[in-house]
């Protein structure tokens, strides 16, 4: 599934004393298939942008189009119910959302709600917590008695048990230790080099931008100032003093190495592992 975004603003509390306008003119597509990184300060836009994909809001001017749907101000959306089963977003902090009894409970919810047969739901919320790297044991256990990775995962797992097509993660590393968010940021790396889903991801983290992301859109105070790939966005150090961000260390480090080594290829440095095998290419 394509996304193309034409034109997107949105403005909270229009026409209110405290009308805000959180997203100006957006235009961008986003390919199916592809990892795509939103970045920019809070406020910038970023929660915004991602609630308009998939119809939890309407542009107040632009559209958003999403294969055959159009998400547009005065045109009523037909079957919103199979847009959003196809586009699933993971929220910042999801396991906040966890409310049934036990996990296989809080994991079927949203196939049960899109219409999913009693043959579909047979297993598949054991399959769900086997994708996020859980076993079957968990399924009879409160979601509340779990630690916050494993809620995490459960969280994740209830969206994917309907098998959405686009998955956008909203901040999945916030609040969790390095371990932690490792994994949960390869098990994105997974379904989407091996189920090829197309990932976009809301991240204040830039190693991980780097490492995960095929292409980034930063925002800000609302407006696009860039799409294009990781490493040309870090090389812009104008770009990046305007957009308030940090490149990632190890990017500092291998620009510090170009310059003694001209043959280091800085465009193949995605995380430590290709840092060290371009560093091997050269000395």
């Amino acid at each position: 599934m394509n996304i193309k975004i034409s034109h997107l603003s949105y403005t909270y509390a229009m026409n209110q004393p405290f009308q805000y306008e959180a997203l100006t003119d957006i235009n961008a597509s986003i390919k199916s298939n592809d990892f795509i990184a939103i970045i920019g300060q809070t406020g910038s836009g970023k929660s915004t942008l991602i609630q308009n994909l998939n119809g939890l809001l309407i542009p107040t001017m632009g559209k958003v189009e999403v294969d055959e749907f159009v998400i547009q101000k005065k045109v009523k959306l037909k079957n919103i119910k199979q847009l959003r089963k196809k586009i699933g977003i993971v929220f910042q902090f999801p396991e906040y959302q966890l409310f049934e009894e036990n996990v296989e409970k809080d994991i079927l919810f949203g196939p049960k709600n899109f219409g999913f047969s009693e043959e579909q739901l047979n297993g598949l919320a054991k399959k769900s917590l086997e994708i996020v790297g859980l076993d079957e044991t968990f399924l009879k256990k409160s979601p509340f008695e779990l630690s916050g990775g494993e809620k995490r995962r459960v969280a994740i797992a209830g969206i994917l048990a309907f098998d959405p097509e686009i998955l956008i993660v909203d901040e999945p590393t916030a609040g969790l230790d390095p371990q932690t968010a490792n994994k949960i940021m390869e098990l994105f790396n997974h379904l989407h080099k091996v189920q090829k889903k197309t990932i976009i991801l809301v991240t204040h983290q830039m190693d991980d931008v780097l490492k995960y992301a095929n292409h980034v859109l930063a925002l800000k105070n609302g407006k696009l100032e860039a799409y294009t790939t990781p490493i040309k966005l870090f090389m812009d150090d104008k770009l990046m003093q305007h957009l308030q961000v940090e490149a990632p260390i190890l990017l500092k480090i291998a620009v510090e190495i170009k310059k003694k080594y001209p043959a280091f290829n800085i465009s193949k440095v995605r995380d430590i592992d290709s840092f060290v095998q371009q560093l091997k290419d050269v000395i």
